[in-house]
């Protein structure tokens, strides 16, 4: 499910009808990390959700990891 308001939808499904707003976007390198703040305003209260776009296209409520670090070793020759 790679669609932002689907992911969303799905979040609020279980959720009687009330007011969304996306309160917060932001992208960093180059857009390939993206993220949105979603604000739910329901009369028990206020629930925010946030959502992170991960290098598959989908959108998920973790935030990507990071490349791992990686180390190798070579070997080089002796002359």
């Amino acid at each position: 499910m790679n669609s932002l308001r689907a992911m969303v939808e799905r979040w609020l499904a279980h959720m009687p009808l009330c007011e969304v707003s996306f309160a917060r976007f932001g992208c960093e390198g180059g857009g390939r990390r993206c993220h949105v703040r979603v604000d739910v305003h329901r009369p028990e209260g206020d629930v925010t959700i946030h959502f992170f776009r991960h290098r598959d296209g989908m959108w998920r409520v973790f935030p990507p990891t990071a490349a791992p670090v990686a180390m190798r070793i070579a070997t080089t020759r002796g002359d």
